[in-house]
Parts: C-alpha cells; sequence; structure tokens
C-alpha cells in the first residue's frame, strides 16, 4: 500500500494531479465495469440452468397433460352418450 501511496505521490509530482486523478477515476471504473461484466455472466448462467431444469420439467408434464386431456375427452363423450341414451330410454 505505501508502494502504491509513493507511485501516486511521484506521478502527482511529476504530471500533475489531474492527471492522477483522471487515470485513478479511470481505474475505479474499470474495476466497476468489470465486476458488473461478472456479475451478469453468473446471473446469465444462473437463468440459462433455469430455463434448462423447466424445459426438462415443464414439456414433459406438457405432453403428459395432452394426452390426459384426450383421454378425459373420450371418456366424457362416451358418458354423453350413455347419458342422451339412458334420457331417451326414459318416457315419462
Amino acid at each position: 500500500m505505501v508502494e502504491i501511496m509513493d507511485k501516486l505521490l511521484s506521478a502527482m509530482n511529476e504530471y500533475g494531479p489531474v492527471l492522477v486523478m483522471v487515470a485513478v477515476l479511470l481505474m475505479v471504473n474499470g474495476f466497476f465495469i468489470w465486476r458488473d461484466w461478472k456479475r451478469e455472466e453468473r446471473q446469465q448462467k444462473q437463468i440459462d440452468a433455469l430455463h434448462a431444469s423447466q424445459d426438462g420439467i415443464v414439456l414433459p408434464l406438457m405432453v403428459e397433460c395432452k394426452e390426459v386431456i384426450a383421454s378425459c375427452k373420450e371418456v366424457i363423450a362416451q358418458n354423453s352418450q350413455v347419458i342422451m341414451r339412458l334420457i331417451g330410454g326414459i318416457k315419462p
């Protein structure tokens, strides 16, 4: 830490305080940009993993539900025919 301060002081004496401050601000901004970029990479990996797990869970469930709905539709149609036949057979 002392070495860095010595280098900053010597640069300030040599180039002036404005140039040193600009360089420090650029380094600080560079750090924050790098940190945010890494965070975005981590978040994108998490989102991709969530999408993959949802695709592995939701799509098979949708196929299964589609088959169940189709079989229920057939049963309802058959029950409707039986009910209509029973109602037709009853005479008031």
